[in-house]
């Protein structure tokens, strides 16, 4: 099961379109290059997705006021929404999945991840530092804070 390429299809979204709404939302405004680098995306894919967006009023694009050559992308209200949307749409589809687990496996797999993350910490003190480069050297994504949790809204009734 893919959560979020459906939720964003759904909405009328790509997933790359859907991954960054979210971003812009947890983010603020964000230089576009910083996009492209994080993602791993061409200038030229980035451009077009951005078209999309702003197209559908989702997205605008500004030039930076300390750097004019720099130009940002924020999130429009409705952006907003659809953002907000989407994650609720991702975290009622997400439940329903945990549902069909046993509670004894989800606590099994909790305790795995929160055994990976505590070993990560101590490899990289700061993930939202860390990089993951190709082998040609380009950034093709950063890793974020682990954010692990023990059990879902459904779980947390179950004996």
């Amino acid at each position: 099961m893919r959560l979020g390429r459906e939720e964003a299809r759904a909405i009328g979204l790509s997933l790359p379109q859907a991954i960054l709404l979210r971003n812009l939302r947890e983010t603020g405004p964000t230089p576009v290059t910083h996009w492209v680098g994080v993602t791993g995306v061409s200038p030229s894919t980035a451009t077009s997705l951005l078209d999309g967006l702003e197209a559908e009023g989702y997205v605008v694009r500004t030039h930076d006021r300390s750097d004019r050559r720099q130009v940002l992308i924020s999130l429009t209200s409705a952006g907003r929404r659809v953002s907000h949307r989407l994650t609720e749409e991702f975290r009622r589809r997400w439940v329903d999945f945990c549902e069909e687990i046993p509670s004894a496996h989800l606590d099994s797999a909790a305790a795995t991840l929160e055994r990976i993350a505590g070993r990560m910490a101590a490899v990289v003190p700061d993930p939202a530092c860390a990089t993951v480069r190709s082998p040609s050297g380009r950034v093709r994504a950063r890793t974020a804070p682990a954010r692990v949790g023990r059990r879902t809204p459904r779980a947390e009734g179950r004996a």
